[in-house]
């Protein structure tokens, strides 16, 4: 039999899509190499791999009829998010007579004159180059959905817990057949439709062959479409803590210089980028983006020893830590396909880009696709199309080549402009970073893109 449409990859952004399409009537099927896993949840805790969904792909989920089944009591909404730079205005901007008309010429700037009322925290130098309570409350983008308009930035939610609810929903939808495990073998692309062959020497037949099959797609390569890749030579270390305090369902990041290899008073540093997001329970998941030298001494530390040194890295901010799970390391890379269409071929997901974690966005990033591609193959007329019209699979690539170049470009640029050690590359981003939360309007226009 014949599919509309054949996907390759039984992730969260393969289901998502494979539910989309078979409910709006679309032949479906699924294939996956994994066989499908019982959801377990960790016994006491919360998964390794946390996502911050934002409130659009968490309204997309909600008409597939999903996110009503996704245990409310394990996610939790953001409501506020606090970025740190690498240093403060005080650090940066010692006083009026640095600047005598303001900076800028902008005389009487709130915040930047704070020589009259800084405390001993502020002014005294930080062992670890560590923001004190003072920065917390006065240095850094501070982006608030209250202040936005919004309802909340974004949602956290555990990997697994949104596999559960997808995989629970395609069992439940006709049209739509899910093939686990097998091994695609051969891709035959063909004017009027596309093969695959699978090990088992079955051969499965559609008019279009959606990659959703991840960052190493067999299918990206078998259709030749070529990347750009970018090797961070980094590894984000990630683990779940109990925090001392409650974290009031805020989410924090801070752009460090690192010592690499936990070397203390040492002149080797590297930049890092430390990101707690709040979880139930009081709970916080870390992720820790370092170099592979400064992650694989992090992971070499005993448990109690690393919720330690992560309350440490974020000034204590939400009091001590105490391990809720054990720790884990992905390599950081950036990956972006050269494009997104082949003859009777689409790629999604992981498949089509790969982005530095420091924003969150690479999940959300790829139910964009997911979305943009569902809504290209159902509208209107386009219900009645041949999935693989070359129109059609133009259009899907459109929509989706500004938001990832912007992606691209903005996780790539943080990632090196922050990891520069050059003095003026230092004054500039933090400098930028703090005078961007002084001009009211700019924090609103981030929390309001950021949701989308």
């Amino acid at each position: 039999m014949k599919h509309d449409v054949l996907i390759v990859g039984a992730g969260i952004a393969g289901m998502a899509l494979g539910l989309a399409l078979a409910q709006a009537g679309r032949r479906v099927q699924i294939v996956d190499a994994r066989a499908a896993q019982p959801a377990e949840r960790p016994p006491g805790g919360y998964e390794q791999r946390i996502y911050a969904l934002s409130p659009a792909n968490v309204a997309w989920l909600a008409q597939l009829r999903v996110w009503a089944a996704v245990d409310a009591a394990r996610v939790v909404p953001v409501h506020d998010m606090r970025v740190f730079g690498d240093a403060t205005l005080a650090d940066l901007l010692p006083g009026r007579k640095a600047f005598p008309g303001g900076l800028l010429g902008l005389p009487g700037l709130p915040g930047l004159d704070r020589d009259k009322d800084r405390d001993t925290d502020t002014a005294a130098p930080r062992a670890g180059l560590l923001p004190g309570p003072r920065a917390l409350r006065d240095d850094g983008l501070h982006l608030s959905a209250y202040n936005s308009g919004l309802a909340e930035l974004c949602w956290i939610v555990e990997e697994g817990e949104i596999a559960r609810v997808l995989q629970s929903a395609l069992g439940f939808t006709s049209g739509l057949e899910v093939l686990r495990p097998v091994k695609p073998a051969a891709l035959s692309q063909n004017p009027d439709g596309v093969e695959l062959r699978l090990e088992d020497g079955r051969v499965l037949s559609a008019d279009l062959l959606v990659a959703c099959d991840g960052a190493r797609s067999w299918v990206r390569e078998a259709a030749g479409i070529a990347t750009e890749v970018i090797e961070y030579n980094k590894t984000a270390v990630v683990a779940n803590f109990h925090a001392e305090r409650p974290h009031h369902n805020c989410a924090y990041q801070w752009f460090r210089r690192e010592q690499v290899g936990g070397k203390v008073g040492g002149s080797e540093v590297g930049d890092g980028v430390l990101a707690w997001l709040p979880l139930p329970e009081g709970q916080v998941s870390m992720v820790w983006s370092v170099t592979d030298a400064h992650a694989a001494h992090l992971l070499q530390m005993d448990e109690g020893a690393l919720a330690e040194a992560a309350s440490a890295a974020g000034a204590h901010t939400l009091g001590a830590f105490t391990p809720a799970g054990r720790p884990a390391g992905f390599k950081l890379r950036n990956l972006r396909a050269r494009s997104l269409i082949a003859p009777r071929v689409a790629l999604a997901g992981d498949a089509a880009h790969v982005v530095h974690p420091l924003v969150g966005q690479g999940l959300n990033l790829g139910l964009g696709d997911v979305r943009a591609l569902a809504q290209v193959l159902t509208a209107g007329r386009a219900s009645q199309r041949d999935c693989g019209d070359f129109l059609t699979l133009r259009a899907y690539e459109r929509s989706r080549k500004a938001a990832i170049l912007e992606m691209h470009a903005i996780t790539h640029g943080l990632e090196r402009l922050f990891g520069s050690a050059h003095p003026a590359a230092r004054a500039v981003r933090n400098i930028g970073l703090n005078l961007t939360a002084r001009l009211p309007v700019l924090p609103r226009l981030i929390a309001q893109h950021a949701t989308r």
